[in-house]
C-alpha cells in the first residue's frame, strides 16, 4: 500500500484500523470463522492523545479448549513525550 493509497482510506473511514485488520487476519489461520470479542479503551483517555490508558484495546479469541487468547494493542512506554508520540504517527 502505497502512502497515498493509505491516505486514501484512513480519510474515507474514521475509524479505520489497518494494524488491527492485519492482526484479525493472522488470527483467522489460527482461529478460523471465530469472530472476536473486541474491547476498546475510550478515544480520550488513550496515552497517544495524552491519556493515562496505555492500553488502547484488547481482543478475544474463544479456544474450542476452554481458554481465550488475549491480544493486547497499545502499550505504549511512559518515556515518550507527547511529540514524540504525536510524530510517530503521521
Amino acid at each position: 500500500m502505497t502512502k497515498a493509497e493509505y491516505a486514501a482510506q484512513a480519510a474515507a473511514q474514521d475509524d479505520w484500523a489497518p494494524g488491527w485488520l492485519a492482526i484479525d487476519a493472522s488470527f483467522e489461520s489460527v482461529y478460523p470463522g471465530i469472530t472476536p470479542r473486541h474491547l476498546g479503551s475510550p478515544l480520550h483517555a488513550r496515552a497517544i492523545l495524552c491519556g493515562e490508558e496505555y492500553l488502547d484495546g484488547i481482543s478475544l479469541f474463544p479456544s474450542p479448549n476452554g481458554y481465550q487468547h488475549l491480544l493486547t494493542c497499545g502499550m505504549y512506554p511512559h518515556s515518550v513525550t507527547n511529540l514524540e508520540r504525536t510524530n510517530s504517527y503521521i
